[in-house]
């Protein structure tokens, strides 16, 4: 009877975790999240949002220029907060398309299972990402272009540095730009990162 329980259990939690994931719609040309600029959500909001996250991170005692971050690594999605700013609004908002191993929780982000517009996924190489933003401001940096970036200032790989294939995705508003991720050696997008600029 137990594990019969247990098992209803566990069925309706990856359900309904299941559920929120697929009720999300992040647009990454307009800067939106279900309609609203990603830009302008707290960490209320996002709460309010998604829930209970799956970790949290606040050093904002310890290192003032890192902000609070949210992990909801169920639905592939981190949150990370400007600490300069009065009501701490969203500066990052990262979108894993592929299973992501995080050391500093010890636990996987599962793949975003959510709708994104334009329709970008795990599946798509950079060729594909280039050719689909290819109206607006693109830059590359390649894995070797960021380790020499990183030597020239003297830091080295000593802060352990993870480099991939990069192209950044900039618009004429300037109130937010895109990161697309890309496994070195094949191309494959891993993940999305959304910057506000506030």
């Amino acid at each position: 009877m137990k594990s019969k329980l247990f098992l209803l259990l566990a069925i309706t939690c990856i359900f309904s975790i299941h559920l929120s994931a697929q009720n999300l719609s992040i647009n990454l040309i307009e800067g939106t999240l279900n309609g609203k600029k990603i830009c302008t959500y707290t960490i209320d909001d996002i709460t309010d949002l998604l829930g209970r996250p799956s970790k949290v991170y606040d050093v904002e005692d310890i290192v003032p220029e890192i902000g609070p971050r949210l992990m909801y690594h169920d639905l592939g999605l981190l949150f990370w907060f400007n600490p300069k700013s009065k009501d701490r609004s969203l500066f990052i908002i990262s979108i894993h398309l592929s299973q992501t191993w995080d050391n500093d929780a010890s636990k996987h982000y599962l793949q975003y299972s959510g709708e994104i517009i334009p329709e970008v996924n795990a599946n798509n190489k950079a060729s594909d990402i280039e050719e689909l933003f290819s109206d607006y401001i693109i830059s590359i940096r390649t894995v070797e272009e960021q380790k020499k970036a990183l030597e020239e200032t003297g830091l080295s790989n000593r802060l352990g540095a993870n480099f991939n294939y990069l192209i950044k995705v900039g618009f004429e508003n300037n109130t937010h730009d895109l990161r697309f991720i890309h496994e070195d050696l094949t191309k494959f997008l891993e993940k999305v990162t959304i910057l506000c600029d506030n």
